[in-house]
């Protein structure tokens, strides 16, 4: 199951509690923001979670009328931005569904230092229901937090542990890291084949910066039975990667090279 389809499957159980999506509509109905304000003040944890859980489902709907990521992000910004506050005290609740729709939250808020460690935080829990949708919203805001790549780096160090080596390669594949090289590397050795093949696919997608990676892949080429095509394709993504950073760029008649005259 990919991660978009495991993240999906828990946003659709925590909307299950709501009875549904809330209506399309051009922006929130004021009505609806103000019953989320109300009802983030009750002392019922259910309630809250509802009322954040509806904050979620509207921000996403509105969201997805835009093709602009950017714009997207922007307009599903402006919506969560004000429960800030409300968003990242749930993510500290005691209560697990709490923690797991203020996880999802959290990636619509502007991201600074206490974003980033609560959902360092979430993603280190043991409860799936937290912990995968807190990856995901590190995946969309974590990127250039130090703390953030460490603990992917050491999630990737015990290749025994496969769900959480595959969390550590997700996290490396959809930032692109080069530090990770040499812990992918190594999951290439692991007994699972499903851990050799999620880390050919963060190898492939980190690109040219993996290309000393190439021989182990073709090792694993050889010897594998499984997981072959993934390999095969992080090899050729990884050539292509590198091929494509070492070729020069050909300047236009009457530009001299490394000019960055756009001028004809």
């Amino acid at each position: 199951m990919s991660w978009r389809l495991a993240i999906a499957g828990t946003v659709a159980a925590i909307l299950l509690l709501v009875g549904g999506l809330v209506r399309a509509r051009d922006r929130a109905d004021a009505r609806l923001v103000e019953k989320i304000e109300t009802d983030l003040r009750s002392p019922d944890a259910k309630v809250r979670m509802e009322a954040l859980a509806s904050l979620y489902a509207e921000a996403v709907r509105q969201a997805r009328g835009t093709k602009d990521r950017g714009d997207a992000v922007a307009i599903a910004r402006s919506l969560v931005e004000p429960f800030k506050a409300e968003i990242l005290k749930a993510a500290s609740d005691e209560n697990v569904g709490l923690r797991s729709v203020g996880a999802m939250l959290l990636q619509f808020v502007h991201s600074d230092d206490q974003v980033i460690a609560a959902l360092v935080r979430l993603a280190a829990e043991e409860d799936r229901n937290v912990r995968r949708p807190a990856i995901g919203s590190l995946a969309a805001v974590g990127q250039d937090s130090p703390d953030a790549r460490r603990l992917v780096l050491s999630w990737l160090q015990d290749i025994s542990n496969a769900q959480q080596f595959e969390e550590g390669a997700y996290l490396a594949r959809e930032w692109r890291m080069k530090e990770a090289v040499p812990a992918l590397r190594q999951g290439l050795q692991a007994c699972d084949p499903g851990t050799k093949q999620r880390a050919a696919i963060a190898l492939g997608a980190i690109g040219g910066d993996a290309v000393d990676a190439i021989p182990s892949l073709q090792q694993q080429l050889g010897e594998l039975k499984l997981a072959t095509s993934a390999i095969a394709n992080a090899i050729e993504r990884i050539k292509k990667a590198r091929q494509a950073s070492a070729t020069p760029s050909v300047p236009r008649v009457g530009q001299t090279p490394g000019s960055s005259d756009d001028k004809p």
